[in-house]
């Protein structure tokens, strides 16, 4: 990192605004005074690097909520894929019409798939 100074007073004062303490007395302490802080200050180097880890990583990452029945839902397609929104009905002790209207939301949230036909298919949970 350089600096293009023109006039040191202007940086110092710049540098005061950052919590920076430099002296301006003479030119040689001034350039002294820059290459210590260049040297000890690795702040804007930090920064660029991990916000560009956390931004690539987080990028279209989409938090989606799931209810406790959602939850539910996953966990028995996990233990066979093939089970049925009834029998899934009947281990939860819900409503068919609840078990579709959650594994819809579960669908449209990409969450869960449906892999070949109604009645020969099976679930999948989409990673």
């Amino acid at each position: 990192m350089s600096f293009l100074i023109s006039r040191s007073e202007e940086v110092a004062e710049r540098a005061d605004n950052f919590g920076l303490k430099i002296s301006v007395e003479g030119e040689k302490e001034f350039k002294s005074a820059l290459r210590d802080i260049n040297s000890s200050s690795n702040v804007g180097e930090n920064v660029g690097e991990n916000v560009g880890e956390n931004v690539g990583e987080n990028v279209g990452e989409k938090l989606i909520k799931l209810s406790e029945k959602q939850r539910r839902i996953i966990s028995l397609i996990k233990s066979n894929k093939y089970i049925t929104q009834a029998d899934i009905s009947e281990h939860l002790s819900i409503s068919t019409r609840t078990v579709e209207r959650n594994m819809k939301k579960l669908q449209e949230s990409n969450i869960i798939t449906r892999v070949g036909s109604d009645t020969q298919g099976y679930w999948e949970i989409v990673e």
